[in-house]
């Protein structure tokens, strides 16, 4: 007689802390890169630096945070767009530290463009941001939002040229 041993196999998930650098000695020199390393419930901590890019969090439920705060972390981006976008069904991001400066989008939200998502800003400065239509600075529409400590001035709508 054969005896069979059951076996169970158990994945264990863990949150980690995903590192970003411009200068290097992190685990990503974008942040981008590292939302899209990222699994929900990770964190993405942001060393000082200005990050000249658009950050998408393409539906992911993380905590992208900077190190040093709002003053030293800036997001910059050189092409058109939202600096930072949320619209693929988020429902539990906390995005906190930094200055979202000079982007321009010729839709909706120039700083920050969320459509149906559910987002905590924190110590954030929303400032020379533009959009052709409507949120130069930020455009929020649908879903649960708050805003702790966020400074949203110089921001601008309509024909920017």
């Amino acid at each position: 007689m054969k005896k069979y041993i059951p076996i169970l196999l158990v994945s264990l998930s863990f949150a980690v802390v995903i590192t970003v650098d411009g200068n290097g000695g992190a685990d990503h020199y974008l942040i981008q890169n590292a939302i899209n390393a990222s699994n929900h419930g990770d964190s993405v901590l942001v060393f000082p630096g200005t990050y000249h890019e658009n950050v998408n969090f393409n539906g992911k439920n993380i905590t992208v945070t900077s190190y040093s705060g709002e003053q030293e972390t800036i997001v910059q981006p050189d092409l058109n767009g939202p600096a930072v976008t949320l619209d693929s069904g988020e429902t539990e991001v906390v995005f906190s530290g930094f200055t979202i400066q000079n982007a321009f989008n010729s839709a909706n939200g120039g700083g920050i463009y969320s459509y149906n998502t559910s987002a905590d800003f924190k110590d954030l400065i929303i400032q020379n941001n533009a959009a052709f239509n409507m949120g130069g600075g930020i455009y929020i529409n649908g879903g649960t939002h708050s805003l702790d400590n966020c400074k949203i001035y110089g921001n601008d709508v309509g024909d920017t040229n």
